[in-house]
C-alpha cells in the first residue's frame, strides 16, 4: 500500500521535507527548486512531449493565452497547448491599489515591483 503523503508548509517546507526524506517526491514552484538546486524531472505536456520546467517552457505556456487575455484576467495556462509548453504552469498575481496617496508607500511599492 502506498503512503498518503506528508504535509509541509509552503515551498520551503516542502523542500526541507523532501531533502530529509530518502526517495521522496514533492512539488514546489520553479524558482524555489532552482534556488535550492533541486533535481527535477520532465513532465508530459498536451503534445505528448516531456518538457522540463525552465523560463522558456513556462513563458511558452503563458504566451499561449497572451493574444486572448480576457478583461478579467481569468485564464489558466495549466496544460497549455504547444510542443514546448511546460504543463504545470500558472500565473502569480499581485493585488495593488490603483491609487496610493502616501508617496513614500507608493514609491516603495513601485521599487518592489520593479525588483520583482
Amino acid at each position: 500500500m502506498w503512503p498518503v503523503g506528508v504535509a509541509a508548509k509552503g515551498n520551503e517546507g516542502v523542500v526541507r521535507k523532501v531533502a530529509q526524506t530518502p526517495y521522496a517526491i514533492g512539488y514546489s514552484e520553479l524558482t524555489c527548486a532552482v534556488r535550492n538546486r533541486l533535481f527535477y524531472g520532465s513532465v508530459a505536456n498536451q503534445s505528448g512531449r516531456f518538457i522540463q520546467a525552465n523560463l522558456a517552457s513556462v513563458t511558452t505556456a503563458a504566451a499561449s493565452v497572451a493574444d486572448q487575455m480576457p478583461e478579467n484576467f481569468r485564464v489558466s495556462i495549466t496544460n497549455a497547448p504547444g510542443e514546448a509548453a511546460y504543463p504545470i504552469s500558472s500565473f502569480t498575481w499581485m493585488l495593488i491599489p490603483s491609487v496610493i496617496t502616501n508617496s513614500a508607500k507608493r514609491n516603495a511599492i513601485v521599487q518592489f515591483l520593479q525588483w520583482a
